[in-house]
């Protein structure tokens, strides 16, 4: 898995450096917990080539394409706008051509949605099915009900838009948690910094947001229901999209992965 050959060629023609063979570059299933220097710097590799690249100039797997299978998950999503699918697959599909993700699998986190409503959703497009959806936390300084405010900031206990690439499980304090690598160099390139991850929380649960009428806050991270974490996080964990998705205008008309329609 990684970048195809020919797509590593060109970015390293755009940056004028070598990369690693694209067979390598996909980190999170070979690095170990405590290799954070080298994590980190395959992620920049990443990251660094999602900036670069004219996506414009490299073919998309029809299978990519969504016509009838966008129908079919918008109306199983229930409650997912068709507006923030098109986005999320728009950018999926972007990074589907830097050759992310052949698992084929999206996971949208609408941020717009108030934390009391289920706003993770998570997407076999291979095989047309909404595998989960879920509560989700946002960070402690994005907002109360509502999430209002994002940053790339380290220390800014908000959350972070934009496209992410899953990392690997791993043992975390809070239990079975995963890595994440912000893929966009001004809305989430430092999540993996900041040890934003996913990771469980009992203040994610039904119980917890009925009683609250609201979920939890984190620092940052996607915190998810204890229930549903470890099914979760190892089926999409090890390479797969994440796309965080709020209406901000810096974002939508900024972000790499959206700009150049393919």
């Amino acid at each position: 898995m990684g970048f195809t050959a020919e797509s590593a060629h060109r970015i390293n023609e755009r940056l004028g450096k070598q990369f690693p063979d694209p067979h390598l570059v996909f980190y999170p299933i070979t690095l170990s917990d405590d290799a954070k220097l080298n994590n980190t710097f395959h992620s920049n590799i990443i990251m660094q080539a999602s900036q670069f690249v004219n996506f414009t100039e490299i073919p998309v797997d029809s299978s990519a394409r969504c016509s009838d299978q966008f129908a079919m998950i918008n109306h199983a999503a229930m409650g997912l706008p068709e507006s923030v699918l098109k986005v999320a697959m728009r950018a999926y599909q972007h990074a589907r051509a830097l050759g992310l993700d052949e698992r084929r699998l999206l996971t949208v986190v609408d941020f717009q949605k108030p934390s009391n409503e289920k706003r993770l959703f998570v997407f076999d497009l291979k095989n047309n099915k909404l595998l989960f959806d879920t509560f989700v936390s946002h960070g402690a300084h994005t907002g109360q009900l509502y999430a209002k405010y994002f940053s790339n900031r380290v220390n800014s206990l908000e959350s972070s838009l934009g496209v992410i690439l899953t990392g690997k499980g791993y043992p975390g304090i809070m239990g079975y948690s995963m890595r994440l690598h912000g893929l966009e160099q001004r809305f989430n390139s430092n999540v993996f910094q900041r040890e934003v991850v996913m990771h469980p929380a009992t203040y994610t649960t039904r119980s917890f947001i009925r009683d609250h009428h609201e979920a939890g806050k984190s620092f940052g991270c996607l915190a998810i229901s204890t229930k549903v974490a470890k099914r979760l996080i190892n089926t999409i964990k090890n390479g797969t999209i994440i796309v965080d998705y709020f209406p901000s205008s810096q974002w939508l008309y900024h972000s790499r992965f959206l700009r150049k329609e393919i």
